[in-house]
């Protein structure tokens, strides 16, 4: 374990999470453009066009989150951090986005399973909340540094 681990980016070693969220919002952008029915209250064809529109989003923030966090800090310093501070802020863009829609289909089309409505609401306004705040976090970072 130990000679597999010390081949792993630095960055993605010193933030695990970060690295496991970027690999799921870029699965969770590849799954829902394979599956016609994700998220399962798509009532409308614009509707699923502007949800694949933010599944593409997702696998561009996660994907460049996953990139930034595995460059050398050393070697690209604003890369590594204007990266990760504007992945997260497209994370909670996109997240917002996909509950404005969950929102709008559920009160121009209505809701069939409620438990699922709700469900999927949490999560996407969590993980729009967690970016918004880590996104903020390294703006402020930013601004302290440079004030």
């Amino acid at each position: 374990m130990h000679k597999i681990w010390r081949y792993i980016p630095k960055g993605l070693r010193d933030r695990p999470f970060d690295a496991y969220t970027a690999i799921a919002l870029v699965a969770v952008g590849i799954y829902g453009l394979i599956d016609p029915y994700f998220p399962e209250i798509q009532g409308s064809a614009i509707s699923a066009v502007l949800f694949h529109i933010i599944e593409v989003y997702f696998i561009a923030a996660g994907t460049t989150l996953a990139i930034a966090l595995s460059v050398k800090p050393k070697d690209h310093p604003s890369f590594y951090f204007f990266g990760q501070m504007y992945s997260w802020a497209f994370v909670c863009a996109a997240g917002v986005a996909v509950v404005l829609l969950q929102l709008w289909q559920a009160l121009s089309v209505g809701v069939q399973d409620p438990n699922l409505f709700w469900l999927m609401l949490f999560i996407f306004a969590c993980v729009s909340w967690a970016a918004f705040v880590r996104s903020f976090d390294m703006w402020l970072y930013y601004k302290k540094g440079n004030s």
